[in-house]
C-alpha cells in the first residue's frame, strides 16, 4: 500500500478547523461571557477584558508572565507595605501583594475596565478595588510603599506617560518602589523566522500585523522607561530585559498568543493574505512543531529618594 505524505500546512489548517477553542477549568464556559471583540479608536486600549473570551487569554497571559514578575518583584515587598497594583486583570499579582503585605498591609487595585473587579476584592479584605482610567486617576501623594504596572503604559499611545511617571512617583512614600514591566520587540521580523517554515510568508506577516497595531500598542516605549523614571525624579532606577524562544503547543503561549490575535483580527484584514495566512498562524500557535522568540520583556524599577 502506497502511504501519501500530508503538507504541515495541511495538518495546521485541520487542526484549527478542528479545535474547539480553549477553556480554562473552573470557569464558565467562553461563549457566555460579555461582547465580542470590535475596533476602537487610536489611543484606546484594543484588549478590553469585555471581550468574551478575555478571562481565558488573561489567564494564560498571568501563567506565562508571573514567575519572571514574582521573582523580580518579591524581594522590593515587606510586610505592612501598602501597595498600589494598576491594571491587575484577574489578579495573581494582585494576590502575590496581599500575601506579602500582612494583617496591617493594603493593596489598591486600579482597572479601567470594572469586569473583574469584585473577584479582586474576594482576594483578600486588605484590597481595595478602583474603577478608574491611570490616565486621570490621582494617587496622592506619599501613599504607597510599591506602585506595579505590567502592560499597561504599552497601550497608552496617546498619554503624556512621563506626566503618569511623574504622579506617580509622588505619590510613593519615601524610599518607595515604582515597578514597571513591559513587552518590547513586537514587530521585528526576526522574532518569527521559523515560522518561515510552515509558510514563507508568516514572519512578513506577522511583522507587519504588529505594525498596524501601531496605534494601540507601543513596544519601543519600553526602552526609554528608564530615562522617564530619572527625569521623574527617581533614583536607583534598574533596568533587566530578557526574552525566551518559546514552543508553540497546548501551553500559555500557544493559546494567550492565539487568543490575543483572535481578539485582534479586526485590526488586520487588510492585510495581504490575511484569508490564507490568518487561519495559518492560529493554527501554528498551536502547534509543537512552531517555535517563536516571545516579546522581550523589560523590568524598570525606580526608587523615590528618602
Amino acid at each position: 500500500m502506497k502511504l501519501t505524505r500530508v503538507p504541515v500546512v495541511s495538518i495546521l489548517l485541520l487542526s484549527y478547523v478542528l479545535w474547539p477553542g480553549p477553556t480554562v477549568a473552573g470557569h464558565e464556559s467562553a461563549g457566555n461571557e460579555s461582547t465580542d471583540s470590535q475596533v476602537v479608536a487610536s489611543g484606546q486600549y484594543s484588549l478590553s477584558n469585555d471581550w468574551k473570551k478575555s478571562r481565558e487569554r488573561l489567564s494564560y497571559l498571568q501563567e506565562k508572565l508571573d514567575p519572571q514578575s514574582q521573582a523580580r518583584v518579591g524581594p522590593l515587598l515587606k510586610p505592612g507595605g501598602d501597595y498600589l497594583d494598576i491594571g491587575p486583570g484577574l489578579g495573581s499579582m494582585t494576590g502575590f501583594f496581599a500575601d506579602h503585605a500582612g494583617v496591617t498591609g493594603s493593596i489598591t487595585a486600579l482597572d479601567i475596565n470594572e469586569r473583574f473587579l469584585a473577584e479582586l476584592a474576594a482576594i483578600s479584605p486588605r484590597v481595595k478595588t478602583v474603577h478608574g482610567d491611570v490616565t486621570s486617576y490621582d494617587p496622592g501623594e506619599n501613599r504607597f510603599d510599591f506602585i506595579y504596572l505590567r502592560l499597561v503604559l504599552l497601550h497608552l499611545t496617546r498619554s503624556d506617560n512621563q506626566a503618569l511617571i511623574a504622579r506617580l512617583h509622588k505619590a510613593l512614600k519615601p524610599g518607595g518602589y515604582l515597578f514597571i514591566d513591559e513587552f518590547v520587540e513586537g514587530a521585528n521580523v526576526n522574532r518569527f523566522w521559523q515560522m518561515g517554515e510552515i509558510d514563507n510568508r508568516l514572519p512578513g506577516y506577522l511583522a507587519a500585523a504588529y505594525k498596524s497595531l501601531s496605534d494601540h500598542m507601543d513596544f519601543d516605549q519600553g526602552y526609554r522607561l528608564p530615562a522617564m523614571m530619572a527625569d521623574a525624579g527617581l533614583v536607583n532606577v534598574n533596568v533587566d530585559l530578557t526574552q525566551q524562544r518559546v514552543q508553540g503547543g497546548d501551553n500559555a503561549h500557544g493559546r494567550q498568543m492565539q487568543l490575543a490575535f483572535e481578539q485582534l483580527e479586526a485590526y488586520i484584514v487588510t492585510l495581504p493574505d490575511h484569508q490564507v495566512l490568518f487561519p495559518l498562524i492560529q493554527a501554528a500557535w498551536m502547534s509543537p512543531d512552531a517555535y517563536w522568540y516571545d516579546h522581550g520583556r523589560i523590568f524598570v524599577v525606580g526608587q523615590k529618594p528618602e
